[in-house]
């Protein structure tokens, strides 16, 4: 879904928290299944990071031991709700 611009006012449209949340939990589990890193950080919006923390908690947590990695979500005051980064630590390579 999408709501109005909050930097055009209303001009324009965004996608949602929800919608963006959804967005970066699914490129979060295609790169988990695909690349399977040690360790994902996600920095979002404020409003992001509390969708996947507080709605998708449980699934986070399930990724985490489907695919033996650490997953960090992290919010930031200078990002908007449509912003976001991710970050995979690689696993480290066996002696």
């Amino acid at each position: 879904s999408y709501r109005e611009c909050p930097m055009c006012k209303g001009i324009g449209l965004t996608r949602s928290s929800e919608a963006t949340a959804i967005s970066y939990f699914r490129k979060i589990w295609l790169m988990l299944a695909q690349k399977k890193p040690a360790a994902v950080r996600g920095t979002f919006s404020v409003q992001v990071a509390n969708y996947l923390l507080n709605r998708k908690r449980t699934d986070l947590a399930d990724l985490e031991k489907q695919y033996d990695a650490s997953i960090v979500i992290e919010a930031s005051t200078a990002l908007h709700a449509h912003e976001g980064h991710l970050e995979f630590t690689p696993r480290e390579a066996p002696l």
